[in-house]
């Protein structure tokens, strides 16, 4: 008796690592380019953390103390937290691209900063700056429940906010 050949009834779909990279981090659910949005914020976030962490240390070298980092550090987030909602104010008058341009000029700015001069007020304008660039740079972030491609699944994350 002759053995037949066995069909796989399931093949297995052979995945690049950033694929299976992508497929480990997301919702199988989601669009390929929430997918890849999502990965590039997830991306951003971890860089974001090594740059603070060698600033840190840079600082520590120029002797700033814990206080002053704390201080520092703190620039960013509060200046992108107070000037968000007027940052969308003024794209929805003056349109995005001009958004875009004043958080160039912004980074520009912080990051000249942070070239030519190395004192506490320096380095405080410097981190003020990136805070303006990332509050005129959130009227560019898309909304996520735009990606989603079921209604279902955009309705339950959308009740859940």
């Amino acid at each position: 008796m002759q053995e037949q050949p066995t069909t796989n009834v399931n093949p297995v779909e052979v995945k690049s690592p950033i694929t299976g990279f992508i497929e480990s981090i997301v919702p199988s659910r989601l669009s390929n380019g929430a997918k890849l949005f999502l990965t590039g914020a997830v991306i951003n976030g971890v860089s974001n953390g090594v740059l603070n962490s060698i600033m840190q240390l840079y600082l520590i070298s120029m002797g700033f103390t814990a206080v002053d980092l704390g201080k520092l550090f703190m620039f960013n987030p509060l200046f992108c937290a107070v000037l968000s909602i007027p940052c969308g104010i003024a794209a929805d008058r003056y349109g995005k691209k001009k958004m875009l341009l004043l958080g160039f000029a912004a980074v520009t700015f912080g990051g000249a900063s942070y070239l030519l001069f190395n004192s506490f007020a320096s380095f405080a304008f410097a981190f003020a700056m990136f805070g303006v660039s990332n509050a005129a740079s959130t009227v560019m972030t898309p909304s996520i429940p735009l990606f989603m491609r079921n209604v279902i699944w955009r309705r339950r994350l959308v009740s859940m906010v």
